[in-house]
């Protein structure tokens, strides 16, 4: 099974965002970038801003941060899934946000494998912010449940996200 978490987090400060990145970046086994250079974290959060100071407004969060977590128990007879293979399910959601920079980051630390999506709220062509209706969002990870249950035979949870204020999984 694996479960799409929204990270319901306000990076609001440079200093945030800076944290943020470095945690993914150091920990990752893997990193995937799109739409911007892999200069390490502190290229990555400099691109971030570069884009973010165009926008000239104050912004309510400097990144979108999400976590797709993988069950560790055997899938099929092909035993644990490989890391390849959750690489490709990353590529899969960050098509979700063509014309935003964002990366993915494939953590194998703790005791399932997971990956940390981070993009940036402003779309680098229009400079508007990231928006999304809960039933946009809805249909397009139904896409991806629909993916990675035919490539895989993994279900995909329903979307959820970590309250901030009392640090527990919600669920919609």
């Amino acid at each position: 099974m694996a479960i799409f978490k929204i990270i319901n987090k306000k990076y609001k400060e440079i200093n945030d965002l800076d944290n943020l990145i470095k945690y993914v970046y150091e920990k990752a086994n893997e990193v995937y970038v799109e739409d911007c250079y892999d200069f390490g974290f502190d290229g990555l959060a400099n691109q971030f801003l570069y884009i973010q100071s165009y926008k000239g407004k104050k912004l309510i969060t400097r990144a979108l941060h999400f976590v797709l977590s993988f069950d560790t128990r055997v899938y099929g007879t092909e035993g644990e899934l490989r890391n390849g293979e959750i690489i490709v399910c990353g590529i899969f959601l960050l098509d979700l946000f063509k014309d935003y920079q964002r990366f993915f980051a494939l953590h194998t630390d703790k005791s399932h494998k997971h990956l940390h999506i981070i993009v940036n709220p402003v779309n680098k062509k229009t400079m508007n912010l990231y928006h999304c209706s809960q039933h946009e969002l809805k249909n397009q990870l139904k896409q991806f449940a629909g993916f990675i249950y035919q490539m895989y035979r993994i279900t995909l949870m329903g979307i959820s996200y970590l309250d901030e204020d009392d640090g527990r999984l919600k669920f919609y």
